[in-house]
């Protein structure tokens, strides 16, 4: 935990902080997915992201403004890696669990589409508060607390603090569950379309 604080590059790391720290609040998230539709059916397929289980160069056949192709040009213009992230759970404390801890890694790219932030370290602060209220992880607070005086106040970002992450916690708590989306569904739905649906006012909107 501490070397991924000091360096929020470290991505395995962080992977290793995130799984441990997310274990007891994995059946708040399981309690969501059973409540939906689209959940029920993820947790009975287990689909997964990866180059191996996703076809990226059909998504970037898809319509311009569709999930799918924003999803696969965002990850060829940050340079993000789509397996890196599909390191199996095993702290869980059951199968189901486990697969709910990979699910939450293996969209968190996603989310940053659907939100409309980057991969800078502030943004992803942004993207944490938005994900608190609806998933109450303590990795999330703690990307909060260390996150909002590294990279907020260290960085001068002080606009960030005091509207920003306010404004993402709101629209967290405004938007319906985004852990509850099957994203392989709607790949070719327009990104405006779904956030709509999904009550999402993108973060991009606060800078």
């Amino acid at each position: 935990m501490w070397r991924s604080m000091l360096d929020s590059d470290e991505t395995a790391e962080l992977m290793i902080v995130e799984e441990i720290s997310s274990i007891r609040s994995v059946e708040r998230a399981l309690a969501l997915l059973r409540r939906s539709e689209e959940g029920r059916a993820m947790l009975a397929e287990r689909p997964r992201i990866s180059t191996s289980t996703v076809d990226f160069a059909a998504l970037r056949e898809l319509p311009e403004a569709s999930l799918g192709r924003m999803f696969a040009e965002y990850i060829e213009r940050e340079g993000i890696d789509p397996d890196l992230l599909t390191k199996a759970m095993t702290h869980g404390r059951s199968p189901e669990a486990n697969y709910v801890l990979e699910r939450t890694m293996q969209t968190h790219d996603l989310w940053h589409v659907v939100l409309g932030v980057g991969t800078q370290a502030h943004e992803e602060v942004l993207l944490h508060a938005f994900q608190w209220p609806q998933l109450r992880r303590p990795f999330s607070a703690l990307i909060l607390v260390v996150g909002a005086v590294k990279h907020l106040v260290g960085e001068g970002r002080f606009s960030a603090l005091t509207r920003n992450v306010p404004a993402a916690l709101r629209r967290g708590r405004a938007a319906r569950p985004l852990l509850c989306v099957y994203w392989e569904r709607h790949w070719d739905e327009p990104l405006d379309e779904l956030r709509e649906r999904l009550g999402v006012r993108p973060l991009l909107s606060l800078d």
